[in-house]
């Protein structure tokens, strides 16, 4: 028979799990059920701090996202209607996303355009768990950002 202490450590084990595996669940799709109305929002909301992007510039971004989310909602239909193949779609989502990245970017300035790529760099290390914990490794002094690459935009279309 187990004695106390064991059975106190199996106990915090399994709570601490079960937690993850809830707090988990509850972040991978939480862009997943809003329209792309909602998502152009959201994700526009979440650049005007960082960014400090003026009345103007939040309305021409809002509409490059709205544009973006609109061309991947039709994409994920045609993929769900067996319209395209999951390569296609694949190629088209990226597409789009190199366009909404050619978009932000057109409507920034070049103090903007630095602390997106910083902003960027943060946030895709942090969606793959290296943010605040990991800091101070993988100290990467190259802040360039390529217009090929998939990172932007936390759920679109996966």
């Amino acid at each position: 028979m187990m004695n106390k202490k064991t059975s106190i450590i199996l106990v915090l084990l399994i709570a601490f799990f079960a937690g993850e595996a809830m707090a988990q669940r509850g972040r991978k799709g939480r862009m997943k059920n809003k329209s792309p109305e909602e998502r152009a929002e959201i994700k526009t909301k979440r650049m005007v701090k960082p960014l400090q992007l003026t009345a103007d510039q939040t309305t021409k971004i809002k509409e490059v996202h709205l544009t973006a989310e609109n061309a991947l909602a039709t994409v994920k239909a045609d993929k769900k209607a067996g319209k395209i193949t999951k390569e296609e779609a694949k190629a088209k989502r990226k597409e789009i996303n190199k366009t909404r990245r050619q978009g932000l970017k057109s409507n920034l300035n070049d103090d903007q355009k630095a602390k997106y790529r910083k902003w960027k760099k943060r946030r895709k290390k942090r969606r793959k768990g290296k943010g605040r914990r990991g800091k101070g490794k993988n100290k990467d002094k190259d802040n360039t950002d390529t217009d090929d690459d998939d990172d932007d935009d936390d759920d679109d279309g996966k």
